[in-house]
């Protein structure tokens, strides 16, 4: 978790995050996470259970099974943003800037703040990416 805090600092020095965009980098945080390191299923799952009870303190205010299901859409949704082609990030800046929490992620359509963000986004995935379970 205090890497996930770490990220949320650093985006905030590029431009600050409402409450649910924190609650989004967290989420982006325990993905680059849970991909790049050998976790068993179980501690996946226990992450994943603290995230959703964790949602109350980023003023996420979705019931249980709706932040599950927000979690499951966030998972497949940030896994298809580092298959494109482009690495803009458009829809994690969407997410966590412009409509966190929304059911349906769009791309940004702002260029400008995609290039300053994708800098610093690849940035937090270089330091989350060095982090390890062991």
């Amino acid at each position: 978790m205090n890497k996930s805090k770490e990220q949320i600092k650093k985006l905030e020095n590029y431009r600050q995050l409402t409450e649910n965009g924190k609650y989004e980098v967290i989420l982006f945080s325990a993905y680059v996470i849970l991909n790049l390191n050998n976790y068993s299923s179980n501690d996946k799952l226990k992450y994943l259970k603290y995230l959703k009870d964790i949602r109350k303190d980023y003023q996420v205010k979705l019931t249980g099974g709706e932040t599950v299901d927000l979690i499951n859409n966030r998972m497949n949704f940030i896994g298809s943003e580092f298959h494109q082609k482009i690495y803009f990030y458009s829809g994690l800046y969407n997410i966590f800037y412009e409509d966190p929490l929304t059911s349906n992620p769009q791309a940004s359509s702002n260029l400008i703040e995609n290039m300053k963000f994708s800098i610093i986004l690849t940035q937090c995935v270089n330091e989350l990416s060095r982090y390890n379970n062991a």
